[in-house]
Order: structure tokens, then C-alpha cells, then sequence
């Protein structure tokens, strides 16, 4: 990576920057004030940091000329008292801390030759030219040699005051409030004392305290990759970029006693844009092989602070090794042990310790080392107890480490005998479907996995339901639970690496858990008699009925209510005696499975009592007049109030009884002249009042005519 360096004679006449390998990145000195400070508008930014006893306050203009303008008119930096002693002051009391410009010319001599910093910040300031040689080849140098010569001036002064606070002071961007109290709050409040028609100008503010110190962090996850002569150090970047704009890597050679800086200059960021940013940042240092050295990183913060001192990490370099061993070839003796043999440059055996030998059963690994051989003129290897299949890869022993493997070699021992049955298979199921198989784990080492297959019925055929062979005792399965069958069967069987399957296992009955609610049942017949209603229906198709309910409720009211709950599942009529008469009444029936599922209502029913059971007829009589070809009906009756009418019902020859006549003279009984000869009639009556309701039936006579 090319650095640079920056000399600038003392009459301040021009810069010449030139490439060295051991100070700050050009990258960085154009780019990192910019990502601190530069925006779109015009005004100056502020930031602040308290101490134990004071405050540091740092200011920038956000453009270059703005910055220019402010060299000449200078800042004006004041504080209010906001807060005091947590108590909010009225009015706030304000102090003018007074005015800044960046030092003469003549004081930044002395200061030049301590400070490279100093150096760059005067030739930006006062310097009659601002120029970059030629001797570069890269794009990035020929975008800044085309950069105006005032926005690199601009550039490398706020680098210069990011990396050192005492040069920020001397170029009338920062001060050290001194006069602060611990039991106060400021508004500090910095502005450019350029006339508004020159440059109209923002101020900057920050609202702070002493109260609001915080020490700093540690650089975090600070680790080293040590090679051959050489290592690699990185700390994290994200969390840290926001408190250090520079870092400074420390090497200790006597075991972390005493540390040294291993570059003369504080570690900058090197990244030209946001895109290319990493989350980690990265320093190589050289070292000597079989050294050990302790290596720790500090940040520095805007304000010129040194953080704490990160964890310490060690480590040595070593050389590193190109060849890797080979395995030539292999035997097999009638015990089934293994024999390899293997390869390696003699040349340089005097560079390792030995040889790792490694297995595994597939040649992605994992890898576990069997055996080491602690000699560097070995070359083979007895295996006395390979595996059916086995990946064997051989690596070299240094004093640090195992590795350079070969490539993976494979063996292979003649296997025909199947694993074992797979035993202890059980399973659960949930209301979703889904199906939990677990059994107990084979014992072979070379076994491959587990082959899975399904069922609806015992003996038909099984169908596999694992594309491949699965490597654990246990195996989750979906399945529908809306169908006709209740169970579903499963069995398991075994495969090894040579792909021998072993016999089934036992098959295991699952029992599909019931969600799916019984059919309902149908209402088919209703009577409304004297001694109450009677209800019949047509049972549930479904097989798991547990039993049925029968709900009621009157016909204007809100809620059904159960009045009875059949547990035979072949009964199928009801008589309500709890009906009052003439209440018209609603009706409907459900049924539950075993499972406790309820079927939906069945279509509501309506009915109503309207027998009169107080009413009845005591009498029934008649005569036969077959000289008027007629019956002569006769009734005799006790009821509470005169009917409306009398209902004759007839039968003819054993024929179903009809309604015949309505008689309205009640009490002078009914003559029947629609008669056929040797026909044999039947007559029943029940009165109808002027409610709607009936009496009871009379009883029935049979009249042969």
C-alpha cells in the first residue's frame, strides 16, 4: 500500500507530497474531514466532549469557502447557562468566550517541526500554493490533481485539526472550556463573523455538560492472523468510527511488559467512499518466525484523547508450508485392517514434526483425527478398525498446527449383511395432522439412515414417504384428517452405506383425531297430543354418535334451551310433556361423536299442544236405519265450554281414518246416508273450540251396514 508524506519549506512558498511506506494514506487526508463535516448548506458544525473538569469543543465550516472567509473575519464562540444544579435558569445566562482566528504565520514555525499536522495546516492556510507533484499512476491521483486548489486547502486543514487538537486550537477551530461546572448545562453556540453579504452563514451549537462524561470504549474483537513472517491484525470499525478518527497499534517483543507503536503516525481510515467500507479495520505487520509478540490497539478521538488500551492478543509466524502428502495406495488384510501409504517431498521434512492421519465416512467430512505419527520418514498407516466406508486424508504436524490434508482417499470393505430392524416405533398425532414418529436408533456404524412408509389400511400396500433415507430416529408426517378412513399405519426400515435394507419394522396404528363434526339428524314427524308433543326424527348417518340433544324455545324467545339428551343413539322419537298448551314452540336436534364434536342444528320445527286434556267425550253410539239407508251418530260429552264444532272422522273397510264432516249443532249428533252396502265402517270424533284447540278423541266404533 503507497503512503505519503508532506514537506513544506519554511518561507511557505509551495507543498510537494511524494510517496513513503510509513505515514498517513492521501486517501484519508482529502476524504476524512469531508465525511466529518461536509454538507450542502452553509454553516458551521460543532461537536463537544466533556472531561472530568472542562469541555472540549471542536467547529468547522461545512465549505470550503465559507472556511476561507472565517480565516480572515474569524469565530465568535458563546455560552449560555441553562441548567444549574438541575434547575432551569430564567433568563439563561449567556458569556461571550471570546473570538478565534487561526494563529499568524509566524507561530506556526516552532511548531512545524514537532508536529507533521502543523506543517500540513499552515501550507493550507498560508501557503502560496497548494500543488501535487506528478510521480503518481493511480485514478484516485488524478481526480485530486484536478481538485480546485481551494477545496484541498480546505481538505487538508480539517484533517489536520481531526488528527491533533492542539493544531485545531492554533487554526481557531476548537477550545478547552476550563471555566465549566460540574453543576451546570450549556448551550455552547459558535458562528462566522463573515458580513452577511459576503456569505450568510448558520451557526453551530451543542447542548452539554460535565455531568455528561462518559469514559471511552476499548476497541473491540481485536484479533491477529500470524503467517509467515507476517501478520495480520483487525479491530471492529462499526461501532468505533463515530468515537476514534485514529488508532495506534502497539507490539510488545517480552511478553506484554512494554509496548512500542509500530508506525511513527496514528492509523488512519483509508477509505475513499462509504461503499467501500468494511467492518473491520486492518493493519499488516512484519515479524520474525518463531518470535512470539503481544500486540494491542488504542483510539484517538477528535479531541486529541487516548482510549483505553484494547485486549491483548500473541502469536509467532511461521513459514509456511506449499507441498501437501499424497496417499498412493492402500491394502486390506483378511481382518479388514487398512493399510495406507502415502508420499511427501524429503526435501523439506526438516520443516514438520509429522503426520496427522484423519477419517470420515463421506469425503465432505467432518474429519476426526486418528492417529499421529511423530516421525517425518513415516509413510504408512494401519487402520485396525476402519468402517464400512471410510475417507482418509493425511496432513502434516508443524510446532503450530495440523494441516496442509491431502486430498480425500476412499476405502471401501466388502459389506452384505443388512442393519438391523428398526424397533420401538411410536407415534403421536395432533388435531393440525400432523404425525411425530419416533423409534429407537440403530447401533452399525455404517449406517445410513431410515427409510419411512404409510398406509390407510393394514394390509394394503405401503408406500415410501422419505425421498431419501433420513439420518434421525424420528420423522414428522401430514396428513389429512378429513376422510373416510379413521386410522393410518406406519412402518419403518433400515439402510446402510452399501444401500442394504433391513425387513420392515412392526407396523403402529395412529388414530386420526376427530374434527370433523357428525351429520345432523332430521326431523321426520311431530304430534301434538293430550299428553304432550311428540317428536320423531331420522337418526345421524355418522358411525361415532355418542348421543342427542334435543333443544327447545318459544317462539318470541331469544335462546334455545336443552330439554333432553338421548344417550341411545337407536332411539328416535321424544314426547315433550313439559309444552304448555297452545304455546307455539320451536324445535331443533343435534348430535355429538365420542370426540365431543357437535353436529350443526337441524332445520327448526315448529309445533304447538292443542289438546284439550280436560275435555272428553264419554259416549260414543249409533243406529242403523236401513230403511233410510243411514247411520245415526250419537255422542255424549263433558267440556267447559260449548266447541265450535264436531270433527267426524270415518274409515272404510279398515282404510286409514279422514276428516268426513264438520258438525256445528254439537249436542244433536251426525247422520252418514253416503253408504255402500256390506261395507264396514268406522267413526271417531273430537271437538275443535274457538281458540284452535281439541278435545281428545272419542273412542272408536265399527258399524257392518
Amino acid at each position: 500500500m503507497d503512503f505519503v508524506r508532506i514537506h513544506i519549506d519554511q518561507t511557505f512558498k509551495q507543498v510537494v507530497i511524494y510517496k513513503l511506506t510509513e505515514k498517513f494514506a492521501l486517501f484519508t487526508l482529502l476524504l476524512a474531514s469531508i465525511s466529518s463535516f461536509a454538507q450542502t448548506n452553509s454553516e458551521v458544525k460543532m461537536l463537544a466532549r466533556p472531561q472530568q473538569d472542562q469541555i472540549l469543543l471542536r467547529w468547522a465550516p461545512t465549505k470550503a469557502s465559507t472556511w476561507q472567509y472565517a480565516n480572515t473575519y474569524g469565530y465568535t464562540l458563546e455560552r449560555y447557562t441553562i441548567l444549574r444544579d438541575e434547575v432551569l435558569l430564567k433568563p439563561v445566562e449567556k458569556v461571550i468566550i471570546g473570538a478565534f482566528k487561526p494563529y499568524p504565520e509566524e507561530k506556526w514555525e516552532h511548531k512545524m517541526e514537532e508536529n507533521d499536522y502543523a506543517a500540513v495546516a499552515a501550507q493550507a492556510i498560508y501557503g502560496e500554493t497548494f500543488e501535487l507533484t506528478q510521480n503518481y499512476s493511480s485514478d484516485i491521483m488524478q481526480v485530486i490533481n484536478k481538485t480546485k486548489e481551494l477545496e484541498q486547502r480546505y481538505s487538508f486543514a480539517l484533517f489536520a485539526a481531526d488528527q491533533s487538537f492542539e493544531v485545531a486550537q492554533m487554526e481557531g477551530l476548537a477550545f478547552t472550556d476550563t471555566s465549566a461546572k460540574k453543576n451546570e448545562k450549556y448551550l455552547y453556540k459558535v458562528y462566522a463573523n463573515i458580513p452577511p453579504s459576503i456569505d450568510e452563514v448558520d451557526s453551530g451549537t451543542v447542548y452539554i455538560g460535565i455531568s455528561d462524561f462518559a469514559p471511552l470504549p476499548e476497541p473491540l474483537d481485536f484479533t491477529a492472523d500470524f503467517g509467515d513472517g507476517i501478520v495480520m491484525l483487525q479491530w471492529n470499525r462499526e461501532f468505533f468510527e463515530r468515537v476514534y478518527n485514529s488508532f495506534i497499534v502497539e507490539r510488545s517483543e517480552n511478553n506484554g511488559k512494554t509496548f512500542t507503536k509500530i508506525t511513527e503516525q496514528p492509523i488512519v481510515n483509508t477509505s475513499p467512499d462509504e461503499t467501500s467500507r468494511s467492518r473491520y479495520y486492518v493493519k499488516l505487520d512484519s515479524i520474525t518466525n518463531y518470535k512470539k509478540y503481544v500486540y494491542r490497539v488504542k483510539g484517538i478521538t477528535p479531541f486529541g484523547e487516548t482510549g483505553p488500551p484494547s485486549q491483548t492478543v500473541d502469536g509467532e509466524g511461521t513459514p509456511q508450508i506449499h507441498s501437501k502428502a499424497q496417499i498412493v495406495s492402500h491394502e486390506t488384510d483378511k481382518a479388514n485392517a487398512v493399510l495406507l501409504t502415502w508420499r511427501f517431498d524429503q526435501n523439506i521434512e526438516n520443516l514438520i514434526e509429522g503426520f496427522a492421519i484423519q477419517r470420515s465416512n463421506s469425503p465432505k467430512g467432518p474429519f476426526a483425527t486418528i492417529s499421529t505419527i511423530k516421525q517425518t520418514s513415516g509413510r504408512n498407516y494401519t487402520d485396525t478398525s476402519p468402517l464400512p466406508t471410510n475417507y482418509y486424508r493425511v496432513g502434516l504436524i508443524t510446532d503450530s498446527h495440523e494441516g496442509n490434508f491431502s486430498f480425500p482417499y476412499l476405502v471401501q470393505l466388502e459389506d452384505s449383511i443388512p442393519p438391523a430392524i428398526p424397533s420401538g416405533l411410536l407415534a403421536k398425532v395432533d388435531t393440525t395432522g400432523v404425525v411425530r414418529l419416533t423409534w429407537n436408533r440403530n447401533l452399525e456404524p455404517d449406517l445410513l439412515g431410515y427409510r419411512v412408509y404409510r398406509s390407510n389400511f393394514k394390509s394394503a400396500e405401503y408406500s415410501q414417504i422419505t425421498s431419501a433415507p433420513v439420518d434421525q430416529s424420528a420423522i414428522e408426517d401430514t396428513i389429512s384428517l378429513k376422510t373416510l378412513s379413521s386410522k393410518i399405519y406406519y412402518r419403518v426400515s433400515s439402510v446402510d452405506l452399501r444401500n442394504n435394507t433391513s425387513d420392515f419394522s412392526e407396523i403402529i396404528e395412529v388414530k386420526k383425531p376427530d374434527i370433523v363434526p357428525p351429520v345432523p339428524p332430521v326431523f321426520s314427524k311431530v304430534n301434538a297430543g293430550q299428553k304432550g308433543i311428540e317428536l320423531q326424527w331420522i337418526g345421524s348417518s355418522s358411525g361415532d354418535v355418542r348421543y342427542q340433544s334435543i333443544y327447545r324455545k318459544g317462539q318470541n324467545e331469544p335462546k334455545w334451551i336443552l330439554i333432553a339428551r338421548i344417550e341411545n343413539e337407536d332411539s328416535t322419537r321424544y314426547l315433550d310433556k313439559t309444552a304448555v298448551y297452545m304455546q307455539p314452540y320451536l324445535y331443533t336436534l343435534t348430535a355429538t361423536d365420542s370426540s365431543g364434536l357437535e353436529s350443526s342444528p337441524s332445520i327448526p320445527l315448529t309445533a304447538t299442544k292443542t289438546e284439550r286434556s280436560a275435555v272428553k267425550f264419554d259416549k260414543l253410539s249409533y243406529t242403523i236405519d236401513r230403511s233410510k239407508k243411514q247411520i245415526e251418530l250419537y255422542w255424549e260429552a263433558k267440556w267447559d265450554e260449548i266447541p265450535k264444532a264436531v270433527l267426524v272422522y270415518r274409515s272404510k273397510d279398515g282404510a286409514p281414518f279422514s276428516l268426513f264432516r264438520k258438525v256445528e249443532t254439537v249436542n244433536e249428533g251426525f247422520v252418514d246416508t253416503e253408504l255402500d252396502l256390506n261395507t264396514i265402517y268406522s267413526y271417531q270424533v273430537k271437538a275443535i273450540f274457538k281458540d284452535g284447540s281439541f278435545s281428545n278423541w272419542s273412542d272408536k266404533v265399527d258399524v257392518n251396514y
